[in-house]
């Protein structure tokens, strides 16, 4: 493995579902998809500055194992080494995650 994970991918990601897809096959109901709207990927204004990023962009989010395009929120309460992203899919999300 050539790649150094501090040099090749510093920041920290998190994932989460949200918490009326908990304890249920919620990510297979169409309905509370709609309820929960965008996956969107948050992050600092310090970490949006730095990359040129605005609200609402269309930003690509790589890993090791995959990468997937998600819209960017800014959020005042995310460390700057950190993205989170609520994950309304898991496969997508274990595959980012891993």
């Amino acid at each position: 493995v050539t790649q150094k994970v501090g040099e090749d991918f510093p920041l920290h990601a998190i994932t989460q579902r949200p918490a009326h897809m908990y304890h249920s096959w919620g990510s297979q109901n169409a309905w509370l998809r709609q309820i929960q709207g965008d996956n969107k990927l948050y992050l600092s204004q310090a970490l949006a500055d730095e990359h040129n990023i605005n609200d609402g962009d269309w930003i690509w989010v790589e890993s090791r194992h995959s990468r997937i395009k998600v819209r960017s929120q800014i959020m005042s309460g995310v460390n700057d080494k950190t993205v989170q992203w609520v994950a309304i899919c898991d496969r997508v999300a274990e595959r980012v995650a891993r």
